[in-house]
């Protein structure tokens, strides 16, 4: 039976460069942030790709013609190992959590069916990646997925990672990634357990998959092209770690209408229990008890009765008075966000994974930034042709 994973062509980073080479999470950065990342660091894989809007003074072709340079660079350079063909083990550690995850190749069209999304996507954004798949040879960052944990698959990764990992490198976070080239003859057993996971869900990289499903139909291929499949990495469910992102509003929301129409409580500065929300405001912070459908994300619930209600926020992906702030940067960050610049902040607690589930098996319409998957899988690592092969 041929399940929804495959064999990648790819080639990996060489062990030396890849500290060089790996750039942090982009979207933890701002556009000026990546943009000295890529200049002070030209081995960075920032310098192939990064969002547009971190080089505001360059057009499309320029940025094209950069990564073209990088590239060519960097293979002249033996920064990119050989050519190999197969699966590979990648593991993330830090400080207090590890995931390891099994690298390969899946058909662009398995996504939305086989690999289900739980987000929506933003078209203007995918048209950026599809225009930059359609001239950029290779892709780089896997497709983070999540599968319902399966004893057969845990047991041969186990046993990969007895032995010592091809690549190993502690980043500028802290975090430590490895990874391994599964040995050839384990390869039909592992493709076969995984034809026994029915589907995964997309936990990183929603825009990505809908841009590599738009660049294979408008370019006509199927997954025999390199062009019909995705660089992903798949790891079981219960390694995923949920970190929530909060919300800021630049709007006014009077505290008396908190109290009247959401019941809410003032409650001092802190992050929120599961099934309540922290409004922090001029005039101090109050606790929102978030009233909640069957099994509803927190984030949901928050959009639900005090965005959109309160606050007229329609749709939180092109509201140009919202922003979202990532859990690592912390209750002072959005205190001083309101106390600087006005506003009202929502801090959130995370999604638990049963919700990610239920929200992606009923297509249940979620707003952006409902859950952040950490340790991210970074870009840099694998090097796998798009346009044909090596």
């Amino acid at each position: 039976m041929i399940g929804w994973l495959r064999p990648v062509q790819t080639r990996l980073v060489s062990p030396e460069y890849a500290w060089r080479v790996v750039p942090p999470v982009d979207d933890l950065l701002t556009p000026y942030e990546r943009y000295r990342w890529a200049s002070e660091n030209p081995d960075s894989f920032f310098n192939a790709f990064t969002p547009a809007d971190s080089w505001p003074n360059k057009s499309f072709r320029q940025l094209v013609s950069q990564a073209a340079g990088y590239l060519d660079r960097q293979m002249r350079k033996g920064v990119f190992g050989p050519p190999l063909e197969g699966l590979f083990v990648y593991r993330i550690t830090d400080s207090v959590h590890q995931q390891t995850g099994v690298v390969g190749d899946a058909p662009a069209a398995s996504a939305p069916g086989t690999l289900v999304p739980h987000e929506t996507t933003r078209s203007d954004r995918e048209e950026e990646l599809y225009k930059y798949m359609g001239e950029v040879p290779y892709s780089s960052n896997p497709m983070g997925l999540g599968y319902p944990p399966r004893k057969g698959i845990d047991g041969m990764v186990e046993e990969i990672c007895r032995s010592g990992p091809d690549v190993s490198v502690t980043l500028e976070n802290g975090e430590m990634h490895q990874i391994w080239v599964v040995p050839q003859d384990m390869v039909p057993r592992l493709l076969d357990e995984f034809s026994k996971v029915p589907k995964a869900y997309i936990v990183d990289g929603h825009h990505r998959a809908a841009a590599s499903l738009r660049h294979a139909s408008r370019s006509g291929v199927d997954e025999a092209h390199p062009a019909g499949r995705m660089l992903v990495v798949a790891f079981p469910t219960d390694q995923l770690r949920i970190h929530p992102y909060h919300r800021w509003v630049k709007a006014e929301l009077s505290v008396a209408r908190l109290e009247a129409e959401v019941g809410a409580v003032r409650a001092p500065v802190r992050l929120p229990a599961r099934g309540e929300a922290i409004a922090i405001t001029s005039q101090g912070c109050w606790s929102i008890r978030l009233s909640h459908c069957e099994d509803e994300m927190d984030a949901v619930a928050l959009h639900r009765t005090v965005l959109e209600p309160l606050l007229g926020v329609a749709d939180e992906r092109t509201d140009p008075r919202m922003d979202f702030i990532p859990d690592h940067e912390g209750v002072k960050t959005m205190v001083d966000r309101v106390a600087e610049q006005g506003g009202v902040g929502f801090m959130l607690s995370p999604a638990t994974m049963e919700q990610v589930i239920h929200a992606a098996d009923n297509r249940l319409p979620i707003p952006p930034k409902a859950t952040f998957f950490v340790p991210k899988p970074r870009s840099g690592f694998f090097l796998s042709p798009r346009h044909g092969g090596f």
